[in-house]
């Protein structure tokens, strides 16, 4: 019988990371590509219409409820509120480090807050975890940057 040797636990965890690398690309992709499809196709590259959407609109109620969409209504909202930051954040390009779930955890912010929170976690490469920090300490966070410039890329602790 032929035993295969086990792999150095560096070597799994440098695979693990590879995977990690890909779904963190591919699901700022699929936001984005989705986001696209929705955004030109039902809603004439206006931007602005899709962000007016609310719960009640219709189309996008249409799609979320409709048996071919591979994704459920929350998800569907999700991923078009992610698709919206990445493209004020200046497209999939430019998230070298974050990834969709940076960007789930600053959606209950304004854009500039998001765009100023997510430019510091791409900056320091903080962590989903650090990052929410941030987001708990908001308004810690803000009152520092106004009376002074944050020079450390150390989380804010959760106040």
């Amino acid at each position: 019988m032929n035993q295969s040797t086990p792999l150095s636990a560096l070597r799994i965890a440098e695979v693990a990371q590879a995977a990690r690398e890909i779904h963190r690309i591919a699901q700022l992709e699929l936001a984005s590509e989705l986001g696209r499809l929705v955004l030109d196709e039902l809603y004439d590259s206006d931007l602005q219409r899709l962000r007016a959407r609310g719960a009640s609109d219709v189309t996008l109620r249409l799609l979320a409820f409709h048996g071919e969409l591979p994704l459920g209504p929350s998800d569907l909202y999700d991923t078009l509120a992610i698709f919206e930051v990445i493209e004020a954040f200046g497209g999939v390009d430019a998230c070298r480090h974050i990834g969709a779930r940076h960007i789930r955890a600053v959606l209950g912010l304004s854009l500039p807050a998001q765009l100023a929170l997510l430019e510091r976690a791409e900056r320091c490469c903080w962590s989903v975890r650090e990052l929410q920090n941030a987001v708990d300490g908001q308004s810690g966070w803000r009152r520092r940057r106004v009376h002074g410039a944050m020079t450390s890329c150390t989380a804010p602790s959760a106040a």
